[in-house]
């Protein structure tokens, strides 16, 4: 039996519906996973299929190697214009280049999944883009007073 450490947000990525992750991983690996709320997903079964399945489980959160599934950093300041109002720019973005995208709020990124690794990479570059078409502010604390500026 092994854990696989997992925020609230990011178990939505890997749960849900009949073609679920979980349900494929269970059926390929024939594995009991049992989702602990605040802490994971638990894997058990024979050692070999549980850790088969923790990889499996892994890349799905944090991205396979083949491209496939990209993740991107995001700030506060443009995390908004990637997704858009009701979720519109995202919806664009899986439309045109055919792949998904999750916003995952606990790690602050972006999970962009396809099945066409430069499909991925052009979403990515799509949702960077917009991102950093953003303007943003920051405060930085100075001594000076606002006569010195003037």
């Amino acid at each position: 039996e092994v854990g696989v450490d997992a925020e609230e947000d990011e178990r939505a990525l890997v749960t849900g519906g009949e073609k679920c992750v979980l349900r494929e991983i269970q059926r390929e690996f024939n594995v009991e996973l049992t989702l602990v709320k605040g802490k994971g997903v638990t894997v058990a079964g024979q050692r070999e299929f549980v850790h088969r399945s923790e990889a499996r489980i892994r890349g799905e959160l944090d991205g396979p190697m083949d491209g496939r599934v990209k993740v991107l950093s995001v700030n506060d300041d443009t995390v908004g214009a990637a997704i858009g109002k009701k979720g519109a720019n995202a919806k664009k973005v899986e439309a045109k280049f055919n792949v998904r995208v999750d916003s995952v709020a606990s790690r602050s990124i972006l999970r962009v999944k396809g099945s066409d690794p430069s499909a991925v990479d052009a979403a990515v570059a799509s949702l960077i883009e917009t991102m950093d078409s953003v303007s943003a502010s920051d405060t930085v604390p100075c001594a000076l007073s606002a006569e010195a500026l003037a």
